[in-house]
């Protein structure tokens, strides 16, 4: 053995521990078997994406998002997009996926009413009072 070389004559390192491998039935693995991606394992089923039912979130979302725009032109159809988004809005919370657009829209879609609402009240007192 050199100074620099830290091996026997044979190539193996003096100070290192051979090691035996265990048998495999003695391991002790707690690690799960992964499921199968496309079906039932155990009872229970994979976890996938599920995207049903998010075109009545993004629906509701535009329509209120509409329904603001339009309220500021003309009050009068801005009350149309508001209930659709209101309507889209509700059909929309049954779905996990889209309930926080569901959510927004129905919000906008309300705002969107009341700001219909307010501005007609505005126009028909204006229109009274002949401003």
């Amino acid at each position: 053995m050199d100074e620099y070389n830290h091996t026997n004559q044979d190539g193996k390192d003096p100070n290192q521990v051979n090691y035996t491998p265990v048998a495999p039935e003695h391991t002790n693995n707690y690690q799960q078997p992964r499921p199968p991606i496309n079906g039932p394992y155990n009872g229970y089923q994979a976890v996938t994406p599920n995207n049903e039912g998010i075109g009545f979130g993004i629906a509701s979302l535009v329509l209120g998002i509409v329904s603001l725009i339009s309220c500021c032109i003309i009050p009068f159809i801005g009350v149309i997009p508001s209930i659709a988004a209101i309507i889209f809005g509700v059909l929309g919370l049954k779905y996990p996926s889209s309930k926080g657009m569901s959510i927004a829209g129905i919000v906008l879609g309300g705002i969107g009413i009341a700001l219909c609402g307010g501005l007609f009240l505005i126009v028909m007192l204006g229109i009274v009072v002949g401003l």
